[in-house]
């Protein structure tokens, strides 16, 4: 499972790392270093597909520095830790100065060498999804431009794209931006969110590209067979013989399967709409233009899918209930922060405000509804954590960042049930109502 909580920490603070836009950061010391000779070889065969959309005379200085492997640079950026993302760039040294003159800089975004699972790191759907959105909407993707799934290239599939210079805020509180700045830039995710779930997928390509329907009832059992997997793996690989810990593990298996049986009654009476879905829809997956409070790119859709469009907006709702990303614990919320005079739009307002962007969403519902999506996807966080711990307590992960994550667990548990009992859905209303949103 992709870690869907966790913030871009580590690397921010590395002496070797530079900036090359606000929170684009990368770093000489790549984690997962690439074979330069075989990734050169490649972009030179491949040439007139990752230059198509240059001039001539760029094409011809390019295919020129390409000529010499060492006008190529790779640098991996902080965030991408699912899959190993990377920033390449064709320079030459010839400034007066002796300063590199960038010709053309590309993302490389592979899977990792090893993999837990065939399925995780779904790249060839991320490459698949942003060709169909760059060239059929006006949705704002970086463009693809290469596909290769020979691993004896770098050792595992991976793709080449477009390189969007701009602002990933790691931090959802958005530092360093004006309140009015801020205010606009969150309603420009929400526009673009909406965009995104108003997309007619079966015209763009995207027909089969998820199960229409019964998203949420799918997941909830899905997730539910995957805790209780973890939970077993715990009892059979816990070294620990502390009665408080094995307590503590098998209550937290307990309450994730109570969890889920609320969570499977109501979804079988939940809007269940179909649209196309980002999977994993919040503030640093989005980036936002150099100055302006302007979404240019939507990126990380390796968990897009066909499925129900309000589990996006609750993903990004999330936020409100998370610890601030100062407090050093793996995640990055805005829970605490005063939002009176920062600009940041209320819970309520989010809401509202998609609907605005949305107005074939009936707003009773949606209202209604909010807290049922939010728990879920509470409910789904609860379960990739327990997997964190799983890990941390058998030996396959001994990070200190893995520790405070899972140390979260029990706190989200309580609160994905106080959601769920305080905004208990309306298990009530007719079906008629239901299809209105």
């Amino acid at each position: 499972h992709k870690t869907a909580l966790m913030g871009n920490n580590s690397d921010h603070k590395q002496s070797s790392t530079t900036f090359t836009a606000d929170g684009q950061a990368t770093s000489k010391q790549t984690r997962q270093p690439l074979n330069k000779h075989n990734l050169v070889e490649f972009v030179v065969f491949h040439k007139d597909e990752l230059l198509a959309s240059c001039t001539a005379e760029e094409r011809r200085r390019i295919s020129t520095l390409l000529e010499v492997p060492d006008n190529v640079t790779i640098r991996q950026f902080g965030f991408g830790q699912s899959n190993p993302t990377y920033l390449l760039t064709i320079s030459s040294s010839s400034t007066i100065d002796g300063a590199d003159e960038v010709a053309k800089q590309y993302v490389l975004r592979k899977k990792p060498n090893k993999i837990a699972h065939k399925s995780a790191h779904a790249l060839h759907r991320e490459f698949r999804v942003l060709t169909a959105l760059a060239s059929n909407t006006t949705i704002p993707v970086p463009k693809p431009y290469i596909y290769c799934s020979d691993g004896s290239v770098l050792g595992s599939e991976f793709y080449i794209m477009e390189y969007v210079r701009g602002r990933i805020f790691v931090d959802p509180s958005m530092p360093d931006m004006s309140p009015s700045d801020r205010r606009r830039a969150y309603q420009d995710a929400l526009r673009v969110l909406a965009k995104i779930h108003s997309v007619d997928y079966k015209t763009i390509g995207l027909d089969g590209y998820g199960k229409p329907r019964k998203y949420v009832a799918r997941q909830v059992r899905n997730l539910l067979a995957v805790s209780q997997k973890q939970a077993d793996i715990l009892r059979e690989n816990s070294n620990s013989r502390d009665a408080d810990q094995i307590d503590d593990r098998d209550q937290t298996a307990r309450s994730i399967a109570s969890l889920s049986e609320k969570l499977n009654g109501a979804a079988k009476h939940c809007p269940d709409s179909t649209s196309l879905i980002h999977g994993d829809y919040k503030i640093d997956n989005l980036i936002f233009h150099p100055t302006l409070p302007k979404v240019i790119a939507v990126i990380d859709w390796e968990l897009s899918t066909l499925g129900d469009p309000l589990c996006d907006l609750a993903n990004l709702c999330m936020m409100f209930y998370m610890p601030s990303i100062k407090e050093n614990l793996g995640v990055a919320g805005i829970a605490g922060l005063n939002l009176a005079d920062t600009g940041i739009p209320m819970e309520e307002d989010i809401t509202d405000l998609y609907a605005k962007y949305r107005p074939s969403i009936d707003q009773e519902v949606l209202r209604a509804w909010y807290g049922f999506y939010l728990s879920f996807l509470f409910f789904k966080n609860c379960v990739i954590v327990q997997g964190v711990q799983q890990r941390l307590r058998t030996g396959n992960n001994s990070s200190a960042m893995a520790a405070k994550v899972s140390s979260l667990l029990p706190i989200m548990i309580v609160l994905t049930d106080d959601i769920l009992r305080s905004r208990p859905p309306p298990l009530d209303v007719s079906e008629s109502t239901l299809s209105r949103l």
